[in-house]
């Protein structure tokens, strides 16, 4: 991969990862990213992020997040981060958007081995996951958006003060509800 990040490492980056690949490194994890610490990915108004042809034989072709682990995507509202095919194993804390960054998000897939691991805040900003987020815990603050195309599972919590369109399957333990819910598939 492209960045290893230790345990005691915070990173910020602006940039695009392109054809990265884990190989035989880290066990193969983490195509362009292997975070064991917190990386703060911040599109700016000239420059856009993208990763794509990244790859991992065993998990997270962009990134992967252990449980330790922090990951702050934090796109400039002129400019996207997008996973273009490529997706992220989250087993740590994935915080999109905060009170400067409330930018758009274009993820293909969030997921992990055990769906009781992970959690992701969507705190600003509009969230567009073409493929599937598995997670323990969902969390949609006030103000943001989350649209999932594929199947949506929270093992743990699912929590929306904010908008969430569903487009396919949805399944969670506890569901609560303040904001704007539509599902257009199975619940």
């Amino acid at each position: 991969g492209a960045i290893y990040n230790n345990f005691k490492s915070e990173i910020s980056v602006t940039g695009d990862f392109t054809d990265n690949s884990a190989g035989g490194s880290i066990l193969g994890m983490g195509g362009a990213i292997y975070n064991l610490g917190t990386i703060s990915l911040i599109s700016t108004d000239d420059k856009s992020i993208t990763f794509r042809g990244n790859s991992a034989p065993v998990a997270g072709d962009a990134i992967y997040n252990a449980k330790s682990a922090t990951l702050n995507l934090l796109a400039n509202e002129n400019q996207p981060i997008t996973f273009d095919g490529d997706d992220i194993f989250n087993t740590g804390t994935i915080n999109i958007g905060d009170g400067s960054h409330k930018g758009r998000v274009n993820l293909n897939k969030i997921t992990n081995e055990d769906t009781k691991q992970g959690t992701i805040n969507v705190n600003a900003g509009n969230v567009n996951a073409t493929s599937s987020i598995e997670q323990e815990k969902i969390n949609i603050k006030s103000g943001a958006e989350l649209t999932v195309q594929g199947e949506t599972t929270a093992e743990g919590r699912m929590d929306n003060a904010g908008t969430f369109i569903a487009k396919n399957m949805i399944e969670a333990d506890k569901l609560q509800n303040s904001g704007t819910f539509t599902a257009e598939n199975t619940i």
